[in-house]
């Protein structure tokens, strides 16, 4: 089965630092799911605004991680590479990761970023072998594959794209070719040991137990009893509120409340939330109900709260409760944490349960 996505959420979070760990835990976060051009028909919304909530099927993705003033202008130096389909309208910068579409962007012979939480995986032999492999993530994630004298983007489904050097890639079960044109004097294979190397390398790594954030990061769980996204799909499952559907020339735009989504998210499904189906009011939260998270108190002068554009600011002090920093974080009360937020660089300190708001740029 092959997965592609059906549209990208715009969000006002470009970083993975400061997503909220779960859905509606900052209500007012806005998001805009714009279709891609084969699913942006008025038809297939036809009905979408009875419901008041909806479901999103989406893929995990690692982008710049965040929480440093570099990592906010590394992430405003790449605004201008939005998804496809998504529009950079919003100003909010997009991620370097190689995701959905950005195979353009994938560098040959570059380390690059993807979706399974893992950073790019290289070793000096297959650099020596002019082989560089990322972690695989789903169908539409490319791999950046290089040979020492010229470039191919191999993508998940085993289909190829040509690059610059005009040759191009085809795996074949596990073993990948690079084909040159008539009259190429390059080698035509990776070699075997590279090539087996890319084919184990290619499987997304995956844990049996992850450390929860809401445990502090200290205590293991069984990653089917959590919702990390260290799983062996990078799928995620989002309830989110229906604002309002947006027809547009260029197709229906669906906005949504309380998205835990990065910017750029790839959307797989869209489904209705259906209250007689869906809600289940005897569930049990399992060793999450034993485990309640501490919210934090945020102080944020008005002078500070007027930089934020008009009906950012709820957002920014809920996403800000909820303590973006690492689980386990260590009491630094002087040092500084930037969060990349609708265009802004929001600086703040934490001090024990207060987190004093110190700059808006």
């Amino acid at each position: 089965m092959e997965l592609r996505p059906i549209a990208h959420i715009r969000t006002d979070l470009p970083q993975k630092f400061g997503i909220p760990r779960n859905s509606f835990l900052a209500p007012h976060l806005q998001g805009r799911i714009v279709f891609e051009p084969e699913f942006a028909l008025p038809q297939a919304v036809a009905g979408l605004e009875e419901f008041s909530h909806l479901w999103l099927l989406w893929e995990f993705e690692n982008g710049v991680p965040g929480g440093t003033v570099a990592d906010v202008a590394a992430d405003s130096a790449g605004s201008g590479r939005a998804r496809p389909g998504a529009d950079a309208s919003s100003g909010v910068g997009s991620s370097t990761a190689a995701g959905a579409g950005a195979g353009a962007e994938a560098a040959v012979g570059a380390a690059v970023d993807v979706s399974v939480g893992e950073p790019a995986l290289t070793d000096k032999a297959l650099l020596a072998k002019g082989v560089v492999v990322p972690a695989l993530g789903a169908a539409n994630i490319l791999a950046a594959v290089s040979t020492p004298d010229a470039g191919v983007a191999l993508n998940a489904a085993g289909t190829s794209e040509e690059t610059a050097t005009g040759r191009a890639a085809t795996l074949v079960g596990e073993v990948v070719t690079v084909s040159s044109p008539a009259g190429a004097t390059a080698p035509a294979t990776i070699p075997d040991a590279a090539a087996l190397e890319l084919s184990n390398r290619s499987q997304p790594k995956w844990s049996p137990t992850v450390r929860p954030p809401r445990l502090g990061g200290s205590e293991r769980k069984g990653v089917f009893a959590t919702r990390s996204p260290f799983r062996p799909n990078p799928i995620g499952l989002t309830c989110v509120k229906l604002d309002r559907v947006e027809l547009t020339a260029d197709g229906p735009v669906i906005h949504v409340l309380a998205a835990d989504l990065r910017d750029g998210t790839p959307i797989y499904d869209i489904k209705p939330y259906i209250p007689f189906a869906d809600c289940h009011p005897e569930a049990s939260g399992g060793w999450i109900e034993a485990a309640p998270w501490q919210e934090l108190e945020v102080e944020m002068g008005d002078d500070l709260r007027a930089r934020v554009p008009a009906g950012k600011s709820d957002g920014l002090v809920e996403v800000l409760r909820q303590d973006p920093r690492r689980a386990g974080s260590k009491h630094e009360p002087d040092r500084v944490y930037h969060l990349a937020y609708a265009g802004l660089d929001i600086a703040f300190s934490v001090d024990g349960l207060i987190l004093r708001v110190l700059d808006v740029a």
